[in-house]
């Protein structure tokens, strides 16, 4: 009885049920939308648990947000519908309900004052164990119950009531902050009734475990309550972070702008895209419209995949044009009317292998308002990412990377000894990172066995220093990356004495001797890198916003991430950026990968591998046919690298060995 977690099965609750069904979903066909159906039925028409009708409004919106059930509540402006319990309340109330358009669901974040939490303090933790806890919405008409919650320390980083942010107090108990707990619920149920009529209450759970609580918080077990005009609650369209929130928010689209455009697409007649327009129509004030129609000269350069930009006249400022997929701007088609102040371009569909596009910039950075991501390379926190075990590392493991990341095609090249052209940028781009991952695994041929850390890429238009900190597991991709931070080059950087006294240490610094494609990537790539583990926000006057054609990194980031720095290197945290730097690999589809000698060799190798599972011994420690292990096994004359008790076993898995067997 005062073990709580040995047997209160309250700690299951509507998400664990719709946890299971959305992965049965994933491996059972069936017509999942008739079958939701019916067991939601089933449980509203089952009597024998009477309260648990409190917990149906989380059931459902806990089906429709896994995609298992739908209910148009959920999805639409919740204003549009009537309810059972009447019509929901008109707009212009304070905080998020007070809006003409709201979300199905909204975030509940409910302050719970560190005097409240008494009740779990005053005795040791041994006597009332680990209660389950649930936040309770209720009114006049109804009582209902959620508890997907998620508990934290801390506080708000603002006192406006639409802000998610919030600083946690990492010391939890031991601190004295207040406690907040959060949970979504749906956004109808707080607009039935007055406003003055709704309780938000932390509540703990009944079972026979807490009846000790219950004679000291009542029959409701009510830990705290308050009403939604309170300073304690907050109604959130985005659930609280200690994130910024262009961090936070992960839903983004590829079209790099502020205000939504549309964009047409001419099809050939077997229904592939031909071409993208899209047309920017001037206010008729604007300087753009007096420039049109004075008939100044309109021209126009493609500076990234998506975006072309166009100069009218002797304007100083440029006009985006932001196409939704990757364009050919050096096939682009401009039409003008000067009189009714608007430009069409045109432009082909391009994929990486063609010209424009990712030729252009082959890691480009989209954004949409103040939302910025690296196209194609996903978002990484290297500080949840668990470290590589260096020391039972295999340098094995780290040669089958590069060639892993490379096409058939770019593995063709590699491989010819002889060729009269140069080999492509890319590929050296994706050799150097593999000789950084073997350096900072201690693998290097130039310093076996020892750790290497420091990378400077090297050209004459410049230099990029890069101090390593360890390899991480990225268990997004099932593939590793190097996490490490960038040193722009400045004067006071170079001026500063930990800089000097690690340049003066050779021995630790890997340098890469660039040309100039190589640089100019790498110039590309840091920006990239850099986005795709971030964890603060860029300044308002960001140099990268700004002069975008002028700054491809900002200094937003410097510094930001100093107790991260690797030991070493410490010194000069206030200079460095943080930067992920993954394996960078062709993909299936846009071109082959692998050809049919490849897969010949994986099949063998999983085959040999397979039979020596089955067996349970190595075929160095016995028969690799039967795995008897006995002295004096005969050796296998041609790889000399498996032994079999006689002849008659070595014929036996000659069909099998075949495939690996070589000099």
């Amino acid at each position: 009885m005062t073990q709580p977690l040995a047997g209160d099965l309250s700690f299951y609750a509507r998400l664990s049920l719709v946890s299971l069904l959305a992965s049965a979903k994933r491996t059972i066909s069936t017509d999942w939308r008739a079958c939701i159906s019916t067991l939601v039925d089933m449980i509203e028409n089952d009597r024998s648990l009477i309260m648990a009708s409190n917990n149906l409004q989380e059931l459902y919106m806990q089906l429709h947000l896994s995609g298992l059930w739908y209910s148009p509540m959920l999805e639409e402006n919740p204003r549009k519908h009537t309810t059972y319990y009447g019509k929901p309340r008109p707009a212009g109330e304070p905080g998020v309900l007070g809006r003409l358009n709201l979300p199905g669901t909204v975030h509940i974040a409910l302050v719970v004052p560190r005097s409240n939490l008494a009740i779990f303090t005053d005795r040791p933790v041994d006597q009332v164990g680990t209660p389950g806890l649930h936040i309770h919405v209720r009114n006049h008409a109804f009582d209902n119950a959620f508890f997907a919650v998620d508990t934290f320390f801390g506080r708000f980083e603002s006192a406006d009531i639409d802000s998610a942010n919030f600083v946690e107090d990492i010391r939890g108990w031991s601190g004295n902050s207040d406690l907040i707990i959060t949970c979504r619920v749906p956004t109808w149920g707080l607009l039935i009734g007055r406003r003055e009529d709704f309780r938000i209450e932390l509540v703990v759970t009944t079972s026979p475990a807490t009846v000790s609580y219950t004679m000291k918080l009542g029959v409701r077990n009510v830990v705290y309550g308050t009403s939604l005009d309170s300073k304690n609650i907050r109604l959130l369209t985005q659930p609280p972070s200690t994130k910024p929130r262009a961090v936070r928010n992960t839903c983004f689209t590829t079209v790099e702008q502020a205000q939504p455009a549309s964009a047409t697409v001419s099809l050939k007649y077997d229904g592939t895209a031909q071409s993208i327009g899209v047309t920017k129509n001037f206010d008729s004030v604007s300087k753009e419209s007096c420039a049109l129609k004075e008939g100044g000269t309109v021209s126009f350069s493609q500076v990234s995949p998506c975006i072309v930009a166009v100069s009218i006249g002797e304007l100083k400022n440029v006009n985006q044009f932001i196409f939704p997929y990757p364009v050919d701007g050096s096939a682009c088609k401009m039409r003008i009317a000067r009189k009714s102040s608007w430009i069409e371009l045109k432009a082909p569909p391009s994929n990486a292998l063609e010209s424009g596009g990712f030729q252009i910039d082959p890691f480009p950075i989209v954004s949409q308002n103040a939302n910025s991501l690296a196209w194609g390379m996903g978002r990484v926190n290297p500080n949840l990412q668990p470290r590589v075990q260096i020391s039972t590392i295999k340098p094995k493991f780290l040669e089958l990377l590069f060639p892993m990341a490379l096409s058939k095609r770019e593995r063709t090249i590699a491989n010819t000894e002889q060729s009269s052209s140069p080999t492509p940028p890319m590929i050296l781009l994706k050799e150097v990172i593999g000789k950084m991952f073997s350096a900072c695994a201690g693998f290097h041929p130039s310093a076996p066995g020892k750790q290497i850390t420091l990378f400077l890429v090297e050209h004459n238009q410049g230099h990029k220093i890069l101090a390593a900190d360890t390899l991480r597991h990225d268990r997004n991709t099932g593939s590793v990356f190097l996490d490490a931070f960038y040193l722009p080059p400045s004067a006071d950087l170079v001026k500063h004495r930990s800089f000097k006294a690690m340049m003066a240490k050779d021995s630790q610094v890997l340098i890469i001797n660039a040309n100039k494609e190589e640089y100019e990537l790498w110039q590309r790539l840091l920006p990239a890198l850099i986005e795709r583990c971030r964890s603060w926000e860029h300044a308002t006057d960001c140099k990268r916003k700004t002069h975008p054609s002028k700054t491809l990194i900002c200094d937003c980031g410097m510094g930001k991430d100093a107790a991260y720095m690797p030991k070493d290197y410490q010194g000069m945290a206030k200079f460095a950026i943080r930067v992920a730097i993954p394996m960078i690999s062709a993909v299936p589809y846009v071109e082959s990968m692998v050809d049919e000698q490849m897969l010949s060799q994986m099949a063998a190798t999983k085959d040999a591998g397979n039979l020596e599972k089955k067996k349970g011994v190595t075929s160095k420690a016995g028969c690799d046919n039967c795995g008897t292990v006995k002295p004096n096994l005969k050796v296998c004359s041609r790889c000399e690298k498996v032994k079999y008790c006689n002849h008659a076993c070595q014929k036996a898995a000659w069909k099998i060995h075949k495939k690996v067997c070589k000099r």
